[in-house]
């Protein structure tokens, strides 16, 4: 009989799994992260097999949708196949999408270990590496991404490449390097991906008008293409329109990411700050308190915080900052301490209150 397995529940289980060395305090050695392990699970996990675990049984609640029926059909192509690490790779892929259209990151931690199985199949494997970078970045690990970036480049520099490496560069905050690498990208493939990053550098830099020129054109290009992409390109034109004032603009963009990707957090993150710039307070907390459920990550909780108290909520602002606290600096180091930066938090209230 087949044994299902939740995606939350599984989740859990993966990050603690791939949590690596980045994640260990003083004193922890790998000897000892595996120890916990293998007391946890029995063994170490093989990536192949819980990248292959039916994630539902189809009459479980919240299953059974369509990227559920998706996933599960390119599971059974790599069951089904002489050559599996292809299928590998392509259910990897379907992970990465999945993983950033429903904002849940059990799916992106399925696809790094889909990366990691292919590895193990076919040693060296670029396909493995470019995909496991991507995941990696996705879960804000970026140095490691960064590493893998330069590893591609070195080995193949194919635009796809360029453009790991240029992400993983931007996020924290190597802009020169990111833009030489940006450039590679467009020289050997002008589009959407290549446009919309062009237009987020041009906002790093402060030039507001050439990002949302850029975007415009990134999002034309994109039209008819993956919809999870095109949804992002307006939620990002969106919040520089916003930016630049035109309120009217930006809820039109915000509200084409819903239509083309419904229930996508980022766009409700948007139109909840849209609203807010309106003085909408009401709406916003219920827009903002609906993308927060989908993605509870530090910059949708530190928005709903915003929202709550502007309607004189400070109860439920407060304990909105308090799941922040606790889960923020796990969850998102860098729009965390932003938020205390911001806010003059105290990075460990614990420590104070009890000094």
């Amino acid at each position: 009989m087949t044994a299902f397995i939740s995606l939350s529940t599984l989740a859990v289980a993966l990050t603690l799994i791939v949590s690596g060395c980045s994640d260990r305090r003083e004193g922890d050695g790998v000897s000892e992260v595996l120890d916990n392990r293998v007391a946890l699970f029995g063994s170490v996990p093989d990536p192949c097999d819980l990248v292959l675990a039916p994630l539902a049984s189809p009459g479980d609640k919240g299953h059974g949708s369509s990227s559920d029926v998706g996933i599960a059909r390119f599971q059974q192509a790599v069951l089904a196949s002489n050559r599996p690490v292809d299928h590998f790779e392509r259910l990897g892929w379907a992970l990465v999408q999945e993983g950033r259209a429903s904002s849940d990151p059990g799916f992106l931690n399925l696809a790094l270990q889909g990366a990691l199985c292919m590895e193990k199949k076919r040693p060296n494997s670029l396909a493995a590496m470019l995909l496991r970078g991507h995941v990696l970045h996705n879960l804000h690990r970026f140095r490691e991404a960064e590493t893998l970036g330069r590893k591609l480049v070195a080995l193949r520099g194919a635009w796809f490449d360029y453009g790991l490496l240029g992400d993983a560069l931007t996020d924290q905050g190597k802009l020169d390097e990111a833009v030489s690498a940006y450039q590679s990208m467009m020289d050997q493939r002008p589009g959407p991906q290549s446009y919309s990053r062009a237009a987020q550098v041009r906002w790093l830099k402060g030039d507001l008008v050439g990002a949302i020129e850029m975007m415009e054109l990134a999002r034309g290009a994109a039209a008819g293409g993956d919809r999870e992409s095109a949804a992002w390109m307006n939620v990002r034109l969106a919040l520089y329109l916003l930016q630049a004032g035109n309120i009217v603009g930006a809820e039109k963009r915000a509200a084409e990411a819903l239509a083309l990707q419904a229930g996508y957090a980022p766009a409700l993150l948007a139109q909840g700050r849209i609203l807010l710039a309106k003085g909408e307070v009401e709406r916003a907390g219920g827009v903002l308190a609906e993308a927060e459920q989908i993605s509870p990550q530090p910059e949708y909780q530190w928005t709903l915080a915003e929202a709550l108290r502007a309607a004189g909520r400070e109860g439920d602002a407060d304990t909105v900052e308090a799941e922040l606290a606790r889960r923020g600096e796990r969850e998102d180091r860098r729009t965390y301490a932003l938020f205390l930066a911001s806010t003059g938090g105290d990075p460990n209230p614990v420590m104070r209150r009890s000094a």
